[in-house]
């Protein structure tokens, strides 16, 4: 019954950001040094590791962003 009900499901559509930034959240720098979410492509993807309060730091060789709706920092592996 389950296999015959999964020939009629759509497959799963791509994850839209929805502005929310979270682990794995792919992001783009805004010109005031912002990040916002943004679909990731696979290619040069900025990727969100960790989430931190506004006034923590990020554990060594990250950088610190604030999240473009001001609802905290993210921390991103800098090249």
């Amino acid at each position: 019954m389950i296999l015959v009900a999964s020939l009629f499901n759509d497959p799963p559509s791509e994850e839209v950001p929805d502005g929310i930034l979270r682990t794995g959240s792919c992001v783009a720098m805004e010109s005031n040094g912002d990040v916002r979410e943004i679909a990731c492509n696979g290619v040069d993807d900025i990727v969100v590791e960790y989430l931190i309060p506004t006034d923590a730091s990020c554990p060594g060789g990250l950088g610190a962003f604030r999240d473009r709706l001001g609802l905290g920092t993210v921390c991103i592996e800098m090249d």
